[in-house]
């Protein structure tokens, strides 16, 4: 079973992806939460995480920064962003970090779970 951590400053958000996806069904769970790129840092083991979802709009940091930080640090950890904002420039950032995918929200179980895997 692969681990996900999740990243939103938006607590509905974080609430809304628990409950959205029957993650065990799936191959996955969910072995944390964060509603900050810092605090994300401080809690993100890489022994147990295997992958990041993240928003890409997060106050102090922004999600592309903490990509970045990941990948630097446990470059095994494989990072989804999810965000509102359809624009290339930040596809194009996202990528450059280093994320294997970038969502759209409102995010719908079909388009993560493809994402996942």
């Amino acid at each position: 079973m692969l681990s996900v951590f999740i990243v939103d400053d938006e607590y509905l958000i974080r609430a809304g992806l628990r409950q959205l996806i029957p993650w065990e069904d799936h191959g996955f769970c969910v072995v944390g939460e964060a509603e900050s790129a810092e605090q994300a840092l401080e809690e993100i083991r890489p022994e147990n995480t295997n992958i990041l979802i993240t928003d890409i709009r997060l106050p102090e940091m922004s999600g592309i920064d903490l990509c970045r930080q990941i990948k630097a640090r446990y470059p095994q950890i494989e990072v989804i962003v999810m965000t509102g904002y359809d624009e290339f420039d930040l596809v194009l950032k996202a990528l450059r970090a280093g994320v294997v995918d970038y969502i759209l929200k409102p995010i719908g179980v079909d388009n993560l779970v493809s994402a996942l895997n």
